[in-house]
């Protein structure tokens, strides 16, 4: 989703930065916020805070985080430009699209229905039962729920973090170049293709 779907980093920024400045900590640019996210929310909060604090520290920060953006989420974020008729495209196509996040799973079925209701076959993020990206469990769900085999299927990310997550669970990965990491990053973590823009996904499909 982050970085992929939808530019959110202006909100998840303000978010973090409001949750770790109400504690008395420094707060952060977007774009060192840029480098912080891709792990989960609760490593974009650890990575905001001092290395020195303690988990309780950063489990306080990241309640209120979760309280903040719950509000602010979608402030300005938005799909990328292009994303909007690539997903048109790919279900005129037939072809079934989902999102898997690192952001919990409330916030990402949230997101998916307001910016891309009736283009999303499915929406998972963090839970209980859904771990973390690069582990492979979250993209393996969502292939089954889907009914499509890894070999049928391509996984397009923006992060290191993405393209570990394909290639721990056998699929074919599309690095982006428009999301939070650069080309170096996407193809030292193995991506298998990389583009500039979305139309270019349906070349590959």
């Amino acid at each position: 989703m982050d970085g992929t779907l939808v530019n959110s980093l202006q909100d998840l920024a303000d978010s973090a930065n409001a949750a770790v400045a109400e504690q008395g900590f420094p707060i952060h640019s977007m774009e060192k916020v840029r480098q912080f996210v891709g792990d989960g929310v609760r490593m974009l909060i650890k990575r905001s805070l001092p290395a020195t604090v303690s988990d309780v520290v950063v489990d306080s920060c990241l309640s209120r985080f979760r309280e903040i953006y719950e509000v602010n989420k979608l402030n300005h974020t938005g799909p990328y430009e292009g994303m909007l008729p690539l997903l048109d495209s790919l279900r005129a196509k037939g072809i079934l699209t989902g999102v898997l996040s690192n952001k919990y799973d409330l916030a990402v079925k949230q997101i998916s229905s307001r910016l891309f209701p009736g283009k999303l076959d499915l929406a998972v993020g963090e839970s209980s039962i859904i771990p973390r990206k690069p582990n492979p469990a979250g993209l393996e769900f969502s292939l089954h729920t889907l009914g499509v085999s890894a070999s049928e299927a391509l996984y397009v990310g923006d992060s290191d973090v993405d393209m570990l997550t394909a290639s721990n669970a056998g699929v074919e990965s599309v690095g982006v170049l428009w999301g939070f990491r650069s080309k170096q990053v996407l193809l030292g973590a193995g991506a298998c293709h990389i583009v500039n823009e979305p139309s270019e996904i349906l070349q590959l499909v």
